[in-house]
């Protein structure tokens, strides 16, 4: 079972505080970061992430069940409690939930179906994010990429006085691009979202009704995993940036 805490700084214009999943993100068998999410409306700059190798001698983090085989394809479900404490520019957030899910694999392909929620707490935010989607690539031995879609819903409250981001349901479509081995990457990733909610739509971006995009590096340790990165987001109520720091204790069943 694997434990994550997650610790950010984000900085939003209109609003203040966190706007991310808390759950780790998506793993690969043998790795400890792959697609996932991380942000407000969707996922986060998921994607292939730090995974490295498809050996199905490996073992997966956050997972409490055994592997399996279907149709040549292995398989192994997991359950993922995640949090994070969030300092803004206006106060500071926690952050609650959790992710489930079914990793699967066959040689250098790799994908996770996955659903999830989670629920923000604090003195200028609150809110809550629900997702359900799937997310899949290649993995060779320097570099990954990855490609998903997310269906999601959520909303977003300041506390404040200051305009929230409405609840709405979505589509996210990450893609991420990773490079380096698996037990040093780096990687960069970048997410439309469709939203039915018109209150939600910024107005010229490229693709999407709203945009985000994020890098980060890992390392990976036999016990533990670490990770630095950046998200930027782009809202109808302002640009929010978030810095974040992760480690996770893997391989603990």
């Amino acid at each position: 079972m694997t434990l994550v805490f997650l610790v950010g700084m984000s900085q939003a214009a209109g609003l203040e505080g966190p706007i991310e999943r808390p759950s780790a993100p998506i793993e690969e068998v043998g790795a400890s970061r792959g697609s996932g999410s991380s942000s407000g409306s969707g996922s986060s700059s998921s994607g292939s992430g730090g995974s490295g190798g498809t050996s199905e001698d490996s073992s997966t983090s956050g997972t409490l069940f055994k592997k399996g085989k279907l149709l040549g394809w292995s398989y192994r479900p997991y359950v993922t409690p995640g949090g994070g404490l969030t300092i803004g520019n206006g106060g500071t957030a926690i952050t609650g939930g959790a992710e489930v899910g079914v990793k699967y694999w066959k040689k250098k392909w790799k994908g996770d179906l996955s659903a999830g929620g989670s629920y923000t707490s604090g003195s200028s935010l609150s809110g809550y994010d629900v997702h359900i989607g799937n997310e899949a690539g290649r993995r060779e031995k320097y570099w990954g990429l990855s490609a998903g879609l997310l269906g999601f819903y959520n909303g977003y409250v300041a506390q404040d006085g200051e305009q929230g981001l409405d609840p709405s349901l979505g589509l996210d479509v990450p893609v991420e691009l990773t490079l380096g081995p698996k037990k040093y990457y780096g990687y960069a990733g970048i997410t439309p979202s469709f939203l039915f909610n018109d209150d939600r739509h910024v107005e010229g971006l490229p693709f999407g009704d709203e945009l985000e995009w994020g890098v980060g590096a890992g390392l990976k340790l036999k016990w533990i995993t670490a990770e630095v990165g950046f998200t930027s987001r782009i809202t109808a109520v302002g640009v929010i940036n978030t810095p974040h720091i992760s480690v996770s204790l893997s391989d603990l069943d």
